[in-house]
């Protein structure tokens, strides 16, 4: 039984395990597009053989890092699989992967799922919509 209390119309909370990098996602969970990846650096980066991956417009997010702990890290062409460059954005205390952007997806951010509360996760059903490798 979950203990979330979290509503279907509350706007969804990421965060890393610390606690000071916070992303809040506008909308409703459900109304965005989910991915299991399972590309050389999803699976590196998750410690696992997929990543689970939402796609945020980044009009519909906000980003509070009241201690300035968010850090990047780049990626050139040569390493990624879609032959663009990729910008990955992680809390510098603990480490967490927050997000990453993407050069072929220029107006998304790309939301990790792990950063999410379980109770969220249960609340939506959140099952992702396809794979990509």
């Amino acid at each position: 039984m979950s203990t979330s209390t979290t509503t279907a119309n509350a706007p969804a909370v990421s965060k890393c395990i610390c606690g000071s990098v916070t992303l809040t996602l506008l909308k409703p969970l459900e109304t965005y597009e989910t991915s299991l990846c399972f590309c050389n650096h999803c699976a590196k980066n998750s410690g696992s053989d997929y990543q689970v991956n939402l796609f945020i417009p980044k009009t519909e997010i906000t980003v509070s890092d009241p201690d300035s702990l968010l850090k990047s890290f780049g990626f050139d062409e040569e390493t990624v699989t879609t032959g663009k460059g990729k910008q990955k954005f992680f809390c510098g205390r603990c480490g967490v992967n927050m997000f990453v952007h993407v050069d072929v997806l220029p107006e998304v951010v790309v939301v990790k799922g792990g950063t999410l509360s379980r109770g969220e996760l249960e609340l939506f059903n959140l099952i992702p919509r396809n794979e990509s490798v």
